[in-house]
């Protein structure tokens, strides 16, 4: 919503006017948050410090209960009235390419698309056709359908931020997914006897 990349470049240059390109903030944006459980409840729980206006959508009843304080809708509701959507569903058989052709066109026009959920959960094909278009206006892109390769035509795109799956990937979060492996094997051994 600064955009980033090109006022690194313009600051790189010397070049200090904020006023010849466009940027947004937060505060009143609606931002429709896919998949609503531990890191997209997180995600929406730290927009609402920026008074961002989040929609939630996420299919599992006991998600909605345990975030009562939050608005879920419809995933087209959240689609088509979305200033921001962000993806944080898993990938399964269900889910594979769920960011479809469809979904992108029911997306309103000049939308930020962010995914870091899962490369596959997107059909790279048209969020590119779309990027191209504008219709998606830029897109911050973590996790890529074919790792470690990423699709070529994302490389030629000014309007997309990529990373290479670097959003989970610190010392931290390492030790704390091997701090929860090791109390579910206790748990387990517990159990087992």
């Amino acid at each position: 919503m600064k955009n980033i990349i090109l006022s690194d470049r313009l600051t790189r240059n010397n070049y200090f006017s904020f006023y010849d390109f466009y940027r947004e903030e937060l505060r009143g944006k609606k931002i429709g948050i896919i998949g609503f459980g531990k890191v997209g409840s997180l995600v929406g729980k730290y927009l609402k410090v920026f008074q961002a206006k989040i929609i939630a959508n996420d299919i599992n009843p006991l998600v909605k209960q345990r975030h009562k304080n939050f608005t879920f809708k419809p995933l087209n509701y959240l689609l088509e009235n979305s200033d921001i959507i962000t993806v944080h569903i898993p990938l399964d058989e269900k889910n594979y390419h769920f960011i479809n052709e469809d979904k992108f066109k029911r997306m309103k026009d000049g939308v930020i698309f962010i995914n870091t959920s899962r490369g596959g959960v997107v059909d790279e094909k048209y969020l590119i056709h779309f990027l191209k278009k504008k219709k998606v206006l830029s897109a911050g892109i973590d996790v890529f359908e074919n790792e470690p390769l990423v699709n070529s035509e994302f490389i030629t795109l000014e309007n997309v931020i990529l990373t290479n799956h670097i959003a989970g990937k610190t010392p931290e979060g390492e030790k704390r997914i091997l701090f929860e492996i090791l109390k579910k094997i206790d748990k387990l051994s517990k159990f087992l006897g």
